[in-house]
């Protein structure tokens, strides 16, 4: 039996957390990190900083996955309804700090075209794609399948990634 090993790292702030673990397996390191991002604005520019800054510190970036509510839809496909799409500081510093740690976004990668939502506001008349992983572009082949299905939220959906099989 191979017990896996794994050392993790966390850091909290009032509104947000991310939640960083390295897992041994076989001798591989994979890294997996969670995010739950504030909706504060003031807080969102140093929080994806932080994420950032932790990330190239202690994860094997070559093997990363990040997944989690994000707060912020990252394109125009991404939102439905409300006031109109559009970049804001934190958003562009998403995209900064995954083309500098070379993630994807993988469901845009496999579903360019797809108007997918995790978020509705049915009071709002809108929708939003605030759930994402961006995972290592290296490992963009390993994923056959990623989708939105349903989740025990009633506003929020959740993101599923599927695994090639060996």
């Amino acid at each position: 039996m191979i017990i896996p090993q794994f050392n993790s790292f966390e850091i909290k702030y009032s509104e947000g957390q991310i939640i960083l673990a390295n897992i041994n397996i076989n001798s591989a390191q994979i890294s997996l990190c969670n995010i739950y991002a504030p909706n504060n604005l003031q807080v969102q520019n140093t929080f994806v900083k932080d994420l950032n800054q932790l990330l190239l510190s202690n994860s094997n970036v070559s093997r990363l996955i990040v997944g989690g509510d994000w707060n912020v839809a990252l394109h125009t496909i991404d939102k439905k309804g409300g006031i109109p799409w559009r970049t804001t500081t934190y958003r562009d510093y998403i995209i900064a700090m995954y083309e500098e740690l070379d993630l994807i976004d993988i469901l845009r990668k496999k579903k360019p075209k797809a108007k997918l939502f995790t978020y509705e506001s049915k009071l709002l008349k809108m929708k939003w794609r605030i759930d994402y992983f961006l995972i290592a572009n290296s490992m963009s082949h390993l994923v056959s399948h990623v989708n939105i299905g349903i989740s025990i939220a009633p506003d929020y959906r959740g993101v599923r990634l599927i695994r090639k099989q060996s």
